[in-house]
């Protein structure tokens, strides 16, 4: 029986590793490929913060916690989004706060994973 070499063994476990990480790609959720539900990025000109509620890649109406908004745009990653989404957005340092609310309307498929609410106008 003949030994492998270092280099031999190491390139053995690299197209080991390369086919498990294949593998983990093609098992990702529906949600991966843009084809059951997007990320999304909201327009938020007056709002310290926001929540979006609406339908997951699931078919489960959900609610995300509040999230602050620093920015004129907030990316909501980590949820899959599908059909039509609420967006509330409060507005803290105007004394009182000051709520609005904004719709969006999410496709189901998208040409990318990362859909733009335009609601900077209203939030």
């Amino acid at each position: 029986m003949m030994k492998r070499s270092a280099v031999g063994r190491l390139s053995a476990t690299a197209a080991a590793l390369g086919m498990a990480y294949i593998g983990i790609l093609a098992t990702a959720g529906p949600a991966a490929a843009a084809s059951n539900g997007q990320t999304v990025a909201v327009g938020t000109r007056y709002s310290d913060r926001i929540f979006i509620c609406g339908h997951n890649q699931s078919d489960t109406l959900v609610c995300t916690d509040w999230i602050a908004t620093p920015q004129t745009w907030a990316f909501v990653s980590g949820w899959w989004w599908k059909g039509e989404i609420t967006i509330t957005g409060e507005q803290l340092d105007a004394g009182q706060p000051v709520k609005r609310r904004a719709k969006c309307q999410v496709p189901v498929s998208y040409p990318s994973s990362l859909f733009w609410c335009e609601t900077k106008n209203q939030l």
